[in-house]
């Protein structure tokens, strides 16, 4: 998140099209999924088409076939810093995204960004990760 630039961008992610990594671009004051969890700073899952995906993208990397949920990471003095992403097959929702797991995810990077000094507020991520079964 670039509150200088007034954006939220993905910057990395892994599994995914570079075309997807690079059109993930909002002004913050726009609708759209990163934004509400940078707003809310609630973890929210999405499965198909939600009003506050962006339609492009959604239809371009055939969205509609993923299961995926989004949470905040937080600095070190309780800043919205950005967003992370995880995401699966939907026909794998109920063995991926199971409760346990998304509180694992949301929970997990919370903690390591809060005691990563290297991190920092600066800094701007959002992976997209495949989530594991354990």
């Amino acid at each position: 998140m670039d509150e200088y630039r007034n954006c939220i961008e993905t910057v990395r992610g892994r599994n995914i099209s570079l075309g997807w990594v690079e059109r993930a671009k909002h002004q913050l004051d726009e609708p759209d999924i990163q934004t509400y969890v940078v707003d809310t700073r609630e973890t929210k899952v999405i499965v198909g088409w939600d009003d506050l995906l962006d339609k492009k993208i959604y239809e371009r990397y055939e969205h509609w076939r993923l299961a995926r949920v989004w949470a905040p990471i937080i600095s070190i003095d309780n800043k919205v810093i950005g967003t992370i992403e995880a995401g699966c097959d939907k026909d794998r929702k109920e063995q991926e995204l199971t409760d346990a797991a998304i509180e694992r995810f949301a929970s997990w990077e919370l903690t390591k960004v809060s005691k990563s000094p290297e991190n920092g507020p600066t800094c701007c991520c959002r992976a997209s990760l495949k989530m594991q079964s354990s």
